[in-house]
């Protein structure tokens, strides 16, 4: 059996950690779909000032978890209130912003410790790369299903995004 992991928050000190972990989780998921300035030295900058940011002051409204080993971190998970993108509606009143495993340790359950965490089954958005399918077969599993929106984020070089919603009553579509 794979060495054991927990989920816990992070502090405020440990937004560095935080950031490579994000950068590097980027380049393992986005590498062939990507350029490399996604990953590269300014990369780290903004993620690092984006998880300072996060863990000093965003508040109980965005909780953050991190997936620990006794070797550091690997994995991370951020919701909050949605924050649909501009020419979009608010399907869901909340939002999973990010959740990324370093492939090392996917397929061990730290995807979904993760979620359970910071979500647990409430009703969410989210939006997930269109050719990720290993994250949209996860979200699938777990109760997300595209709700027929697209955008190309032209922020992240065209990226094309789809939506997926949980928990929707028919009367909230």
């Amino acid at each position: 059996m794979g060495q054991a992991f927990w989920i816990d928050t992070p502090a405020p000190a440990e937004a560095p950690e935080v950031a490579r972990v994000h950068v590097r989780t980027w380049r393992e998921t986005y590498g062939d779909i990507l350029a490399d300035r996604f990953y590269g030295a300014t990369a780290l900058q903004w993620r690092t000032q984006f998880w300072t940011r996060v863990l000093t002051s965003a508040g109980p409204d965005y909780p953050a978890a991190v997936a620990r080993t006794p070797d550091g971190i690997v994995g991370l998970a951020l919701t909050g209130p949605t924050r649909p993108p501009p020419g979009f509606s608010r399907r869901a009143p909340e939002q999973l912003f990010i959740l990324y495993v370093l492939a090392a340790w996917h397929g061990r359950g730290v995807g979904q410790a993760l979620l359970d965490t910071v979500l647990d089954a409430r009703t969410a958005e989210l939006w997930v790369a269109r050719d990720n399918l290993r994250a949209r077969v996860f979200y699938t599993r777990n109760g997300f299903e595209p709700d027929g929106d697209e955008r190309v984020d032209a922020d992240f070089d065209g990226l094309v995004e789809v939506r997926m919603v949980r928990g929707l009553r028919d009367e909230d579509a």
